[in-house]
């Protein structure tokens, strides 16, 4: 096929062949899948980045602590960036449903490409303890402590804002710039907690 080719040539991609296999090739399907049905170039691009977000949690639940920092930084500009753009593209954003290369600034794409070449190439960790459940909720209390209550009853129950997506996407920023604040040791239980629970 055309699309295996042509993602085949792409060192992204290239990377994302070698470490995840399946995912790769159900990203091809589904990007196929979409062409097949008549749509545009970013029909195709939306339906693979779907997928392809897919592999970003694999990515996370293995990573070190020092791509878990890097992710949280990233996330956080990332989340900025989109609300600057709109309330719209933060949203799409936070569902993984936006085009980052056409919408964000040059270097926030740049940014992510280069997060995920260089998440790609580092070894999992095979060997991975998650901490206490209570440690986590211990910092996760922390990294709160500080934000307006109305974010606080967002994250208590966010399902009831999904028809406030500005405020969502405040939470959302304010809750990851909290856990950026703590310091290192609460922050990696926190990140930990987070991305590398047993229930991911």
């Amino acid at each position: 096929q055309e699309l295996f080719l042509l993602l085949r040539s792409i060192p992204l991609y290239q990377a994302i062949e070698r470490r995840f296999p399946r995912i790769f090739n159900e990203a091809v399907e589904q990007g196929w899948a979409a062409k097949e049905r008549g749509g545009s170039d970013a029909d195709i691009m939306n339906a693979m980045r779907n997928v392809i977000s897919e592999m970003n949690s694999e990515l996370i639940k293995t990573a070190d602590t020092s791509t878990l920092d890097i992710y949280l930084k990233l996330m956080i500009d990332e989340m900025l960036a989109a609300r600057a753009v709109s309330t719209d593209a933060c949203t799409k954003l936070l569902a993984a449903q936006l085009d980052i290369t056409k919408t964000l600034p040059k270097e926030i794409g740049e940014r992510e490409q280069k997060f995920l070449m260089q998440a790609l190439a580092t070894p999992p960790r095979t060997a991975i303890e998650t901490p206490d459940p209570a440690q986590v909720q211990r910092v996760i209390r922390l990294a709160a402590a500080s934000m307006p209550q109305q974010y606080i009853n967002v994250m208590a129950n966010m399902k009831s804002y999904t028809n406030q997506p500005e405020l969502v996407c405040g939470t959302m920023i304010a809750f990851y710039q909290g856990i950026e604040a703590l310091p290192p040791h609460e922050r990696i239980i926190a990140l930990q907690g987070l991305f590398q629970g047993k229930e991911k």
